[in-house]
């Protein structure tokens, strides 16, 4: 398995796989780092593959988490371009990806593994090993921007609705029951009882460590009630001056008034 000491090279790795793709980076080490404390994603969950020189050359991490509750494992999968032509590379990973995913859920004998995976749309080399595996295409996600320059007004809210800083501590639970709420009817969510949601919600929230700026979370309240919330982490990708904004959502019975 990788650890947390292989950090550096994973994010090597990755990064080296975005700049081929796109030219720029993705992540940093603290993001990185955070994966090997992740709640539900123990050390056995990830693989590292080195050539005979020590360059890592393939990584895999297995999830069973808050995915529909037919899969039985989604495969985070990066394979550097320079041996993307490697075959039987790309069958070691997935036969890996496959037996660990076994292991995090017991799938019905007739049915077979279910499971699912990403890949960037310019990335040949993984949607081809995808498709010739049987996966198929069923959703798309865009990773948009937008410049912001100058003062920003200030927004103007709802009637009866107020903005404040998230408290993890206190704000924790109602947290958890409102996302639940908000993404009730989201592809890939999962039903689970809200104190195992608040439990996973904590653990996340702490293994993120110096990655979580807790300036840059916010929830909206209409009175007891929370019905909203949005945070972000300044500074992803290797760009001090951009933020990648995360979990924006709004309870449905609040929804079209403005408050996104």
């Amino acid at each position: 398995p990788a650890s947390s000491d292989d950090v550096s090279a994973i994010v090597g790795l990755i990064n080296g796989h975005w700049q081929a793709l796109c030219g720029e980076s993705k992540i940093e080490e603290s993001e990185v780092r955070s994966w090997f404390f992740e709640a539900g994603v123990p050390q056995d969950d990830t693989q590292g593959w080195w050539d005979a020189g020590g360059e890592l050359r393939a990584y895999a991490q297995v999830y069973k988490g808050d995915f529909p509750d037919h899969w039985d494992g989604f495969y985070d999968v990066t394979v550097d371009p320079a041996v993307g032509h490697d075959a039987v590379l790309w069958d070691q990973v997935f036969r890996w990806c496959d037996r660990r995913s076994q292991t995090l859920g017991v799938p019905d004998r007739e049915r077979g593994l279910c499971r699912g995976a990403r890949a960037h749309e310019a990335d040949a080399a993984k949607l081809g090993q995808l498709e010739r595996r049987g996966y198929d295409r069923v959703r798309l996600e865009t990773l948009m921007r937008v410049p912001l320059v100058g003062r920003l007004a200030e927004p103007q809210w709802p009637a009866g609705i107020a903005v404040r800083a998230f408290d993890l501590t206190a704000d924790l639970e109602p947290y958890a029951a409102a996302y639940a709420e908000a993404f009730a009817e989201h592809w890939g969510h999962g039903a689970m009882p809200l104190e195992e949601r608040t439990r996973q919600f904590r653990a996340h929230f702490e293994s993120w460590a110096e990655f979580l700026v807790p300036e840059t979370w916010f929830v909206a309240v209409d009175g007891d009630e929370m019905v909203g919330s949005i945070g972000s982490f300044p500074g992803v990708g290797g760009d001090p001056t951009g933020s990648y904004v995360y979990r924006v959502f709004v309870r449905p019975a609040w929804r079209h008034r403005g408050i996104a």
